[in-house]
């Protein structure tokens, strides 16, 4: 992968004129010196100050300056996600007609995000039964108190956590990560959940991009139980389907896992939306993940863009009010089939 990511631009990728205001508002300021030469995208987490309780997947990769024309760009050491970045990068340089071949992708070694989670406060959280992972500070109401996972001498503090015991006796977690963990990462991240909690069930909570134009962006929730993830088609058991008969504002089909959204192309588009309807950048992993361990998988993915639709609402404008109180709503919604789950 070393030296090898995806340049999009706004004649071929489905964003079209939005990419511009996508990669903008993705990229450091730094990047935006001229007199950069050089810039170094490395799978290396940085040790940083602790974040807000209750903020999670808010951490961006660190930037240093190397010398004054060179830039490093460290990220969470997940192969997907610096890929993910260097793409970016790469995207902006083109896009100011800049050169982006001064772009150097150095990848992580496989094990290194496993080390990471391993070595991390997660050793703390105890047995769990089910574990609801992703975007769970939306979810106050299902688990509400102070977070816990605050440990000075771990060596990697990165997780924060609520627990309860349902009325079936079984105890969950809203596990939260300060960390972005992209890609490939969220392999290793249910492997490491099972080997510290013994977790029976795991579902996901983020976004996902509609690949049929029905599926309008803020207005629908995504879920399945079929993915493809390199070329392979995953199937499992979700034990979501049955409650999420009773909702509305839930469709299910089967997701394409990506390593960047800056893969989505028309020609991409053409070649995917016949066989998928949904696209997200784990779902893929954490369903092999979840095989291979013998556990029950589910996810809950609010549609934040539809693919057909690039100049509506999208991943370009997703912090707007209106956008955000959409959201609000069927964060809601997702709460409430939770509820369900947790209580059978």
């Amino acid at each position: 992968m070393e030296n090898s990511f995806v340049i999009a631009n706004s004649e071929t990728h489905v964003m079209r004129r939005s990419l511009v205001a996508y990669v903008n508002h993705k990229v450091h300021a730094s990047f935006a010196n001229k007199d950069i030469t050089s810039i170094l995208v490395s799978g290396s987490l940085q040790k940083r100050s602790s974040s807000p309780d209750g903020q999670f997947d808010c951490r961006r990769p660190v930037v240093s300056n190397i010398s004054p024309t060179e830039i490093r760009l460290d990220c969470f050491p997940s192969q997907n996600l610096c890929f993910h970045y260097a793409s970016l990068v790469g995207t902006y340089l083109s896009l100011n007609n800049r050169n982006p071949s001064i772009v150097r992708l150095s990848p992580p070694g496989l094990g290194s995000a496993s080390d990471i989670l391993n070595a991390s406060n997660l050793q703390d959280l105890g047995h769990v039964d089910i574990a609801i992972i992703g975007h769970v500070h939306h979810l106050e109401q299902l688990s509400p108190g102070p977070w816990s996972g605050q440990r000075s001498d771990a060596e990697y503090e990165i997780f924060r956590w609520r627990t309860f015991v349902s009325a079936s006796g079984k105890t969950i977690a809203r596990l939260g990560c300060l960390e972005k963990i992209w890609g490939d990462a969220s392999y290793n991240l249910i492997h490491s959940i099972h080997a510290q909690s013994g977790i029976g069930c795991v579902i996901y909570i983020a976004k996902a991009g509609a690949l049929s134009a029905k599926h309008h962006a803020n207005e629908w929730i995504a879920s399945g139980q079929d993915a493809y993830l390199e070329g392979e088609h995953i199937k499992w058991r979700s034990p979501l389907m049955e409650i999420l008969r009773e909702s509305q504002k839930v469709a299910t089909g089967t997701v394409v896992t990506v390593p960047t959204t800056l893969c989505e192309t028309h020609e991409w588009l053409d070649k995917w939306s016949p066989k998928a309807d949904w696209v997200d950048c784990e779902i893929g992993y954490m369903a092999t993940a979840s095989i291979e361990l013998g556990i029950e998988f589910g996810f809950l993915h609010i549609i934040s863009d539809n693919l057909h639709h690039s100049d509506g609402e999208g991943l370009h404008n997703e912090e707007t009010p209106v956008i955000l109180e959409k959201r609000r709503l069927l964060y809601h919604d997702i709460m409430k089939i939770l509820e369900k789950l947790v209580h059978q």
